[in-house]
């Protein structure tokens, strides 16, 4: 629900859920960001803490792995399995993805979701984050909203209509399409992972990591060359007024 550091799904619920009767009772998944405990606070809500319910949480996840773990090899690395996914369900949902998809190997799990997201990028974009993949990447993470993959996207990237939407095609099962026609962020790991968040230092020049200043600056350029013809030739998009 989150988008440019604004979570309406949250605001949501702290507005508007006091009013609900009280007999309703709602289930909120989060991870520990100070924000969210903070804007939930004056509602006092039960804080069911990863950490301090950690044996449950791993009972529910081994629950899991039996389930969807198909042969018996790999369920001689269902231990193996759960502390490399550090207990996280996304990390296990992309086990059973792979279990499904016959491609799960598990003598070389990654270890948590940066190895996940290293892996799969690396498969997806094996020649790295080129500039016309960049582009795209940039102005979907710098955006303040949710882009429109056709009015938008094109423009804002500097690619023609025809690139844009073959990249989005490959990128689409981080950074789905929806029924508004708008590109959102699957899960906000994996712009953390993109930022660099989470990684080894040693690997900072790696090929799959998006810079946020260089994506703000793209993102205002392109928009400064949008509103160029609107403005007249002495004005400046960025200077300030009043």
């Amino acid at each position: 629900a989150e988008h440019a550091s604004k979570n309406s799904l949250l605001e949501l619920v702290a507005r508007d859920f006091p009013e609900l009767p009280s007999w309703v009772a709602v289930l909120l998944t989060s991870r520990p960001e100070l924000d969210v405990g903070r804007t939930l606070k004056p509602l006092r809500p039960t804080v069911l803490d990863a950490e301090t319910n950690r044996a449950k949480c791993d009972t529910d996840a081994r629950t899991y792995l039996r389930h969807v773990l198909k042969t018996p090899e790999q369920h001689q690395q269902l231990e193996a399995i759960l502390t490399k996914s550090g207990g996280l369900l996304l990390y296990l949902h992309y086990i059973r993805e792979d279990v499904t998809n016959g491609v799960l190997d598990v003598e070389n799990l990654p270890d948590g979701l940066p190895g996940v997201y290293t892996d799969r990028f690396r498969s997806l974009l094996p020649d790295g984050i080129t500039d016309d993949v960049r582009r795209v990447l940039d102005v979907i993470m710098a955006a303040p909203v949710p882009v429109h993959v056709f009015d938008e996207l094109p423009g804002l990237a500097g690619l023609d209509r025809t690139t844009a939407l073959g990249i989005m095609r490959r990128l689409s099962q981080y950074f789905p399409i929806r029924d508004d026609h708008r590109i959102y962020v699957f899960h906000k790991s994996i712009t953390d992972w993109l930022i660099g968040e989470g990684r080894d230092r040693r690997y900072e020049t790696d090929r799959y990591v998006i810079d946020r200043v260089a994506a703000h600056r793209r993102l205002a350029s392109s928009c400064a060359v949008s509103l160029a013809p609107l403005l007249g030739e002495d004005d400046d998009p960025f200077e300030e007024t009043g």
